[in-house]
């Protein structure tokens, strides 16, 4: 995700068939896999005693914690990429999240995933445990992706079903995702043939479609092929991070941004809209600009590696907290 809006931001001149095809395929997966992995997590959370008895502050924390984020992000893309002045001309949709500018789009659809599922964690359980509701969810939010509202002059609604006016990750659309993500960790799964298949067979139609017309289908916002397309590619992504977790031969490195998603998604847009202020866009190699995703990543790894050293020893020096 990181090369791709490297990519996107940095480059996004003459770009190859091969860095524009990635770049798409970044967009396919990078989502939907984030919202899978968040249900699995909020599967695992439900076995925590601590996330039962927790106080209201640390049931607000965690949306409130995104929200800014979302807030900083917007503010910054478009003081530093788009070159607007503050203006509460802007502010003014960006704050109830009437129009979503880009970049915020991401963090926008994880404030509501993480308001709602705590307080519909029954109705979650209920649908995952029974096959017949997980695939009429499932079906119901495909469907919806069909009929996005066309004005975006209503507050949240493009964070819930989208809008034509510009990027978006509809959480209505995107629910399925987490679902299964939920259902796979609470029936306890694990990777087989059938799933294999099953995950085949979704994203088949994506790739019948590139093949027919040259290029993915439309993002924005999502139809319900280009929702399914994630599937198989995910399922081969939860192979490969599934096997890193169990080996002791995977460096830090590699594991940082996946135990730290927020601060390694914040602080990368941030660094990359600061440096599209400073030089703009403009025609890297395909190498370079790996280089420069692969120079951000290693220097917000050392940030959180000082970071976690400091934490440690403040621990040391005034004790832990209880």
């Amino acid at each position: 995700m990181i090369w791709a809006h490297t990519i996107q931001l940095l480059d996004n001149i003459n770009l190859s068939a091969a860095e524009l095809f990635l770049s798409r395929l970044a967009n396919l997966i990078c989502f939907s896999g984030f919202v899978m992995a968040f249900g699995m997590g909020f599967a695992h959370s439900l076995n925590n005693t601590r996330s039962k008895n927790e106080t209201a502050l640390q049931v607000w924390k965690q949306p409130l914690t995104l929200y800014l984020a979302y807030l900083v992000c917007g503010v910054t893309y478009l003081t530093l990429v788009d070159n607007r002045p503050l203006s509460w001309g802007w502010g003014r949709w960006m704050v109830p999240m009437t129009i979503l500018y880009a970049y915020t789009e991401f963090l926008a659809t994880f404030v509501f995933f993480s308001l709602l599922t705590k307080p519909l964690r029954s109705l979650f359980t209920k649908v995952v445990i029974a096959p017949v509701f997980l695939f009429l969810s499932t079906f119901v939010a495909l469907y919806l992706s069909f009929f996005p509202p066309s004005s975006p002059l209503v507050p949240i609604l493009p964070v819930l079903i989208g809008y034509h006016k510009g990027a978006v990750f509809p959480l209505v659309y995107y629910m399925p995702w987490f679902l299964l993500g939920f259902w796979y960790v609470r029936l306890k799964l694990t990777p087989n043939v059938a799933v294999a298949v099953a995950c085949f067979m979704a994203s088949l139609p994506c790739a019948f479609f590139l093949y027919v017309e040259g290029e993915l289908p439309r993002r924005d916002p999502p139809q319900a092929i280009w929702l399914m397309a994630a599937a198989f590619p995910l399922y081969l992504l939860f192979l490969l991070t599934s096997w890193a977790a169990k080996s002791d031969k995977m460096p830090a490195f590699m594991l940082a941004p996946g135990r730290q998603p927020l601060f390694f998604y914040v602080a990368s847009s941030l660094v990359l809209f600061f440096l599209t202020y400073l030089f703009g866009q403009q025609n890297h190699a395909f190498l370079t600009n790996t280089l420069i995703a692969i120079a951000l990543l290693s220097g917000l790894y050392g940030l959180t590696v000082a970071v976690e050293k400091l934490k440690r020893k403040a621990i040391r020096l005034t004790g832990p907290t209880y």
